[in-house]
């Protein structure tokens, strides 16, 4: 995770990284400092912050991480809401505006019951925020169904990753993604390199893609919304099946991707990720 002062002497600024794009989309250009705040059960929360002028990850240490963290005592859970809320009465008001996200866990991700007491422990945190949980391993369409309400961040991969001093963008070795619906199809007959991209989350895990492989008969009417939104950005859809009637759209047979960056890509990507004048936060 970021580094984390264990003595939790009061919060610390460590390096800076890429803040995390309110609209889901990916970081933008713009640099961000990561705040600590010592939020334990133990802890005080006298917090003491000094405005730094810049753009703020909140990186509040609840204690979630530690080995048999005990998810049904319920003191416990009291506590974590009392240091959940503290910083909603005061610390919210005063960097709304600075703020670009927020972290309450890093570490290997939990089973249905851990989700559900994310959930619950983010119910206490300004509807505005945005929930970072910061996963290590790789990514998979299982854990992102299963935190869907959460923005997710895995350490290995490609895109938007962690490490133990920033988040990074670290660039996608194919420009080709396929939208597997639920239930999942056969990709065997696929030929050319892809990433897998669950249908409900393309909105969240476009950036950098220039085609996305849909299989018509299993798309569901949200699923062609967002591909008309992924059109409207400059991507290709490639379908197998009938045609969709999407303004940027070709068929399956005989496809095979380019082996470059499209002028596609470019133009979306300039479009979904604005430079540090542009941010909206």
């Amino acid at each position: 995770m970021y580094p984390i002062d264990r003595t939790r002497q009061g919060p610390i600024i460590t390096n800076t990284m890429y803040p995390i794009d309110r609209t889901r989309q990916g970081p933008t250009a713009a640099p961000a400092v990561t705040i600590f705040l010592a939020g334990r059960a133990e802890d005080s929360l006298q917090w003491s912050i000094e405005p730094k002028g810049k753009k703020i990850f909140w990186q509040l240490d609840l204690g979630l991480e530690e080995p048999g963290f005990p998810l049904q005592d319920e003191l416990l859970y009291r506590s974590l809401q009392l240091t959940l809320e503290t910083f909603t009465k005061e610390i919210w008001p005063l960097f709304q505006k600075e703020t670009v996200g927020l972290s309450f866990y890093a570490g290997s991700p939990g089973e249905d019951e851990f989700c559900n007491y994310c959930q619950m422990l983010s119910a206490h945190l300004p509807d505005e925020l945005l929930i970072t949980l910061l996963f290590t391993g790789k990514e998979s369409a299982a854990i992102l169904s299963r935190f869907e309400h959460f923005q997710v961040l895995f350490q290995e991969g490609e895109g938007i990753i962690w490490n133990e001093k920033e988040i990074a963008l670290v660039p996608f070795q194919t420009r080709v993604a396929v939208c597997m619906p639920d239930p999942g199809v056969d990709l065997s007959h696929l030929t050319f390199p892809y990433r897998v991209i669950p249908e409900r989350f393309l909105n969240e895990k476009w950036q950098e893609i220039d085609y996305l492989y849909v299989f018509s008969p299993t798309l569901t009417p949200r699923g062609k919304r967002m591909l008309q939104g992924f059109c409207a950005a400059g991507g290709i859809v490639v379908t197998e099946g009938k045609k969709l009637g999407l303004p940027n759209e070709i068929g399956a047979e005989g496809f095979e991707p380019p082996a470059y960056w499209s002028q596609t890509s470019r133009a979306s990507q300039a479009a979904l990720c604005p430079e540090e004048g542009d941010i909206n936060i």
